[in-house]
């Protein structure tokens, strides 16, 4: 049996419970806390999301889309609960940083997930892809499929994350906005 999820800030009632549900049919077996961190990291992807699509519509430059996947075993404060892969612990791992005093965790799999992201990083300064040995290919993104590099020890790509969040907000968004501020349908 699962504590429910304590979440503070704009939603109430019906929409609590709405979102609640969703992400709770999106990550079977999530604890309260990773739960509660997903929902409120997720407007963050949510507008990468909104950045990504954006950005491609310029026919610029390929945009690439990714996801930390490596499972933290860092504990939520006060608790004996491992928080997954919130918002911003990826950046130490972009550098290859994984210094002992910077984090305790320095198993095989973190290591091996740092140097997967620290490759990418500098085979996309290099060639203006990311790419790095021992890594599938990864592509650009697209409205169409959405693939996403799954950051990891073992990295793969994974086409539309978290759809049915995605179009829980998409169908959020619409329902708020004003029709005349629509650009899309929805």
């Amino acid at each position: 049996m699962t504590a429910p999820v304590e979440l503070s800030g704009t939603y109430q009632g019906a929409e609590l419970d709405d979102i609640i549900r969703t992400f709770t049919a999106s990550r079977p077996g999530a604890t309260p806390a990773q739960l509660s961190f997903a929902i409120t990291t997720s407007p963050i992807w949510r507008d990468s999301i909104k950045i990504a699509e954006a950005k491609r519509a310029q026919h610029a430059a390929p945009v690439f889309m990714y996801q930390l996947a490596y499972p933290s075993p860092t504990l939520v404060p006060g608790t004996d609960l491992p928080v997954g892969s919130p918002h911003a612990s990826d950046i130490n791992l972009k550098f290859a940083n994984t210094d002992y005093i910077l984090n305790k965790d320095q198993s095989r799999e973190r290591l091996a997930t740092a140097r997967h992201m620290s490759d990418l990083w500098a085979g996309f300064a290099h060639t203006s892809r990311p790419t790095a040995a021992g890594v599938p290919r990864w592509p650009a993104y697209t409205p169409i499929d959405r693939g996403t590099m799954w950051l990891d020890a073992r990295c793969r790509i994974v086409n539309d994350p978290a759809r049915n969040e995605r179009l829980f907000w998409e169908n959020q968004a619409c329902a708020w906005r004003p029709t005349s501020q629509v650009t899309r349908p929805c």
